[in-house]
């Protein structure tokens, strides 16, 4: 109102004296007055856009610094906070807003934030100091106490030298200080490493060596190296390039060198590493040719052995097959007593023997173990037989205790579990004058599948001193010299048992009292089995029935084993020629017809192998081939096989194991030959399972098929009854029944149906064609039956 006013009055004044003026001078007046305005609206104009302008820088500055990765904090001369962003509340664990620090007193901030520095009194006396001086101080490292690393900044604010405020910047640099620690012990690694190290560009410009990576530069820039130096070259470029880590060999005069190349494409270099492998490369050489020798003296030792063998065995085997053949014979009780002496003395001299083979195989690590199932109660049974004799000799009791909740049939390797129990049992009856010897089988707690024995072998004897224990397991060692002198033995028996039993997955143990006893035990957890079909050997009446008229060729150097072979084979109707080696042997059956050769393998002028090789592959015989070898070594038996033969003995071998081994052979030969002449067949069963469990013997198999045709009839109207009555369990319990003639009699067509029906306890939900099945199963039988009967005339 009061400048309408104003402007009012104004323009009066201005008519008043416009009109007292010349007409010119109003003009000019009018004109002025409307630049005046005119200017007036443009520095109105003007003072917008400046504001405007500053709105937006400001806007523009506060944003920078909120979103800055560095704390920021601006104080005014008197200490009070103008900026602040979060990153800096974030650092200082600040709790509130930047927007609300505005404004607060920063004076006592450095004692509210000390505590979290390494040297809080060291961190306040610098704000202090740098207040103080008013001077640029940049990059301050700060160390915290949780492991945090900043970097601090202070910049004041002055204007025309006057002091105006200042600026604090803090920025975490943590990570930057454990790159920088990492790299220094990279570099101080690299320089120390014991392999050479390079560094190179993208371009093969090489920027980095440690000492024995620059040797090796200057080793591969002499010589005549420039093709392996452009290989080289070429493989930094292309590792690159590609991306992809090489490896390789580098061989500069008698240094061998593996190279790596590895690419650090982010960093744009490429790393080589060195390895001088020279001193590995002498180790290797000496390695191979301490190999070489040691695999040398191993066959050495195993051609002394496999020789030392033949030597003793071979001489053994007559004194025991003639003892054997003498004991048969009428003597009078005083030459039956010398016949004893003679068979007990070369059976530990075999024992003997067998020792040292077995405990040479087991340190050459060629002793195997064979799993297998077997009847623990009869290998037990068998022991006792075994020890029977020495033990009434000895007037000692031999007690077998057994735990009855033990099943049956368990699978390990049953010789050499008997190996083991024979020589701890022998050992106990060796030792013991008086008293009794106990083997103990338990079984414990199970703790998986498997079921879980303890073997313990006590006895009442003279004991072991507690000094001597420790050694007793150790290889020809025995408690004294004394004790070797009285009770004889080479001191293996433990040393081996020891090992066998470690092979079989325990560890054997003991416990003795000197002048009271001994114990020995170990645990074993062998799976269940299930017993197989043993090999029985034939009544000596069907062998000789059997074998009657049958000629066999035995090529043997040594006179007194070719006398023991004809008198066991003559007595079973074995017609025998013999051969003083390979080379007459091969004579004799150019010129006559045999059924069996009976092959000794080291004899002179030409051994058992080359000759069954010459059998096999120049003359082309079929005829089967026994090796009788006195070579008791692992692996032997391979090679016998390999060169043609069909089974081997070991001397000294048993009579019965010998007449067996011929039968069989001789029966599968003949069968061979004459497949269609043996036994009738169909296409709906087979005789060669009979056969072979009858051991060739025709009358068994007609024996076995009446059974067969007699009992079958009432078994198959069963089934087709409890087909008719619903009666699942009544058929199933009846296949069951019929199953084994099933197999042995080969009815392949129904097997599937039977082994489904017959296999345990089945449930009929498993099985909803259960009753076709039967039908198939009964006509089947029905058929075989009457084809039996037509084949047979029964």
């Amino acid at each position: 109102m009061d400048k309408e006013k104003t402007h009012t009055k104004s323009n009066g004044q201005t008519r008043n004296e416009a009109e007292n003026q010349p007409e010119g001078q109003n003009r000019q007046l009018q004109e002025a007055t409307r630049e005046l305005l005119g200017l007036n609206q443009k520095l109105e104009a003007r003072v917008a856009e400046g504001s405007e302008l500053l709105s937006t820088a400001v806007l523009r500055l506060k944003t920078l610094i909120q979103n800055l990765q560095d704390g920021i904090l601006v104080e005014d001369e008197n200490r009070f906070i103008v900026v602040v962003n979060q990153r800096f509340c974030d650092i200082f664990g600040i709790p509130v807003s930047p927007e609300l620090l505005l404004g607060s007193d920063c004076s006592e901030s450095g004692e509210q934030v000390m505590h979290l520095f390494c040297d809080p009194r060291g961190f306040l006396r610098g704000i202090e100091q740098l207040l103080h001086d008013q001077q640029l101080r940049v990059n301050e490292e700060l160390e915290l106490v949780d492991g945090r690393v900043f970097s601090r900044d202070y910049v004041p604010i002055l204007r025309d030298e006057v002091y105006l405020g200042h600026f604090w910047r803090y920025q975490d640099i943590t990570a930057r200080k454990e790159q920088q620690r990492s790299l220094s012990l990279v570099a101080k690694f690299a320089s120390e490493a014991p392999y050479g190290v390079l560094r190179y560009m993208e371009s093969g410009q090489r920027i980095y060596g440690n000492d024995l990576g620059e040797a090796f530069c200057e080793e591969f820039s002499r010589g005549d190296n420039t093709e392996a130096a452009d290989h080289f070259r070429q493989t930094i470029e292309e590792v690159y390039r590609l991306g992809e880590r090489r490896t390789g060999e580098i061989v500069l005069g008698q240094r061998w060198y593996e190279v790596y190349f590895v690419p650090v494409q982010e960093n744009g270099y490429t790393n080589v590493y060195i390895i001088d492998n020279s001193h590995l490369k002498k180790v290797e050489r000496d390695l191979v040719q301490a190999r070489e020798a040691a695999e040398a003296s191993v066959k050495a030792r195993e051609m002394f052995l496999a020789n030392m063998s033949h030597e003793i065995r071979t001489p053994m085997n007559a004194i025991i097959g003639m003892a054997n053949l003498l004991e048969k014979s009428s003597l009078d009780p005083r030459q039956s007593r010398y016949l004893e002496v003679i068979k007990n003395s070369a059976e530990n001299l075999l024992v003997v023997v067998n020792d040292i083979l077995d405990f040479s195989k087991i340190e050459a690590g060629m002793l195997r173990i064979a799993p297998r199932s077997f009847s623990l109660p009869r290998l037990l049974i068998n022991l006792e037989n075994s020890l029977a004799f020495k033990a009434r000799e000895m007037g000692i009791p031999l007690r077998m205790d057994y735990d009855p909740t033990i099943p049956e049939v368990l699978i390990s390797d049953p010789e050499r579990l008997g190996q083991i129990l024979l020589n701890l049992l022998g050992n106990a009856l060796k030792f013991t004058e008086e008293g009794e010897v106990r083997l103990s089988v338990r079984r414990l707690p199970r703790l998986g599948s498997e079921i879980r024995l303890r073997f313990m072998v006590s006895d009442t004897g003279i004991g072991i001193d507690q000094a001597k224990q420790a050694m007793i397991f150790e290889s020809f060692e025995q408690e004294d010299i004394g004790t070797s002198r009285r009770y004889g033995g080479t001191g293996l028996g433990l040393a081996i048992s020891k090992q066998l039993v470690e092979l079989l997955g325990g560890k054997l143990g003991m416990e003795s009292t000197k002048g009271v006893g001994s114990k020995f035990f170990f645990e074993l957890e062998l799976p269940q089995g299930k017993l197989e079909k043993e090999n029985t050997f034939p009544e000596k009446n069907q062998a000789t029935a059997q074998l009657k008229g049958v000629r066999v060729l035995l090529v043997e150097d040594n006179l007194y084993n070719r006398e023991l072979a004809a008198a066991m084979l003559e007595e079973s109707g074995i017609v025998m020629v013999w051969a003083e080696n390979g080379r007459v042997g091969l004579e004799k059956l150019r010129q006559e017809a045999f059924d069996l050769v009976l092959m000794d393998i080291q004899m002179p002028e030409m051994g058992g192998i080359e000759a069954t090789r010459i059998i096999r592959q120049e003359m082309g015989l079929k005829i089967p081939i026994i090796a009788l070898t006195a070579n008791a070594m692992e692996g032997q038996k391979d090679s016998y096989l390999e060169a043609g033969m069909d089974s081997y003995l070991s001397k000294p071998f048993d009579p019965r194991q010998l007449i067996s081994t011929i039968l069989d052979l001789v029966n599968q030969s003949r069968q061979r030959a004459h497949p269609d002449q043996v036994l009738p067949s169909s296409s709906l069963y087979s005789t060669l399972d009979l056969l072979k469990q009858g051991q060739g013997s025709a009358t068994f198999v007609t024996r076995m098929l009446k059974v067969f045709c007699q009992s079958t009839p009432e078994i198959v109207q069963n089934l087709r009854a409890s087909s008719t009555h619903d009666d699942f369990a009544g058929a199933c319990a009846l296949v069951h029944q019929i199953k084994p003639s099933v197999r042995m009699l080969g009815i392949r067509s129904i097997l599937p149906q039977v082994d489904k029906l017959g296999g345990g306890a089945p449930q009929v939900s498993d099985h909803p064609t259960w009753k076709r099945e039967v039908r198939e199963v009964a006509e089947t039988l029905e058929a075989t039956v009457a084809a039996v009967q037509r084949d047979f005339g029964f």
